[in-house]
């Protein structure tokens, strides 16, 4: 078995050779808790309620991309300290989004748990604010906050000054 389908919240089905799909630490767990011997043929199909399928894709885009890559060991860069952000012409055109679909890749990415596009985007998000006014921060973050806001208020929240 090569391939596995990966469905998102919106029904949409993708169909992902297994060692990219294996780049998240949660399908690789699903798949490693598989009894792979008596699945023949039979590709399985692993939903996920929180991914969307415009993240669903481009995360499974990011992962067959990178899939035979060197591993990379996250937790030990974040120890070292300040260092330069090298991001690949390829991963600068796949991050070429608008700051919403950005965050969205994150958040995707995150629960996926896809630790290298995890820190890749916060690399990018670093690269592009590093030395940018405070404003122009807010300017950056502006589409999130409101979509924060939007959502505060379908959820019945409402903003005070405490």
């Amino acid at each position: 078995m090569s391939t596995i389908k990966l469905m998102s919240n919106d029904k949409v089905c993708f169909t992902v050779d297994i060692e990219a799909a294996k780049m998240s630490k949660k399908i690789k767990t699903f798949l490693d808790n598989l009894d792979m011997e008596n699945l023949d043929e039979c590709s399985p199909t692993i939903a996920f309620r929180n991914v969307s399928s415009d993240m669903l894709a481009k995360i499974i885009e990011w992962t067959t991309h990178h899939k035979n890559d060197p591993p990379t060991n996250v937790e030990n860069e974040e120890n070292a300290g300040p260092r330069n952000i090298d991001i690949s012409e390829w991963d600068r055109r796949f991050l070429d989004v608008d700051t919403k679909s950005l965050l969205g890749i994150v958040v995707a990415a995150k629960y996926l748990q896809v630790e290298g596009l995890v820190e890749l985007c916060c690399k990018n998000m670093v690269a592009t604010l590093r030395g940018q006014s405070v404003t122009m921060m807010r300017e950056f973050f502006k589409p999130i906050q409101r979509e924060t806001e939007k959502n505060a208020a379908k959820a019945g929240c409402s903003k005070t000054n405490d």
